[in-house]
This record gives structure tokens, sequence and C-alpha cells, in this order.
């Protein structure tokens, strides 16, 4: 799942796997890699309880795009 929540901020949300990283790219328009940043994931628990599982959160991501 991906949302877009600003003008510049996305959220990224996994159905069953909390994967212990991520690698965050942006592209332009033709495809190019504008910035690219593999990021390791530190979970926590948000809901329920860790016998009946539930929804967990990681820290934000942030991927800074250097103007020309």
């Amino acid at each position: 799942m991906v949302e877009k929540v600003g003008p510049d901020t996305w959220r990224f949300g996994f159905e069953i796997d909390s994967p212990g990283s991520v690698t965050v790219r942006a592209l332009d328009a033709a495809g190019k890699t504008l910035a690219e940043k593999k990021v390791p994931l530190d979970w926590q628990r948000v809901g329920r309880t860790v016998g009946c599982g539930g929804p967990q959160t990681a820290s934000p991501v942030t991927l800074r795009l250097s103007t020309p």
C-alpha cells in the first residue's frame, strides 16, 4: 500500500511482512535514479499483544534530493 500524505510525503504499508530494511529510491520522469538509500527499520507494536499480533509502525524514512 502506498499513500501520498503531503506534497513531499508518502506512507508505505505492508500487509503481513515487517521487513528488516527497505530501499527507498526517487526516480525522474525518464526513470533515472535521483536518490537512493537502504534503511534498516525498527518496528514497534502499536496495538494488541505480542501473542495476538497486531499493527506495527517504524520510524519515518527521509530521502533527500539535491537540487541542481
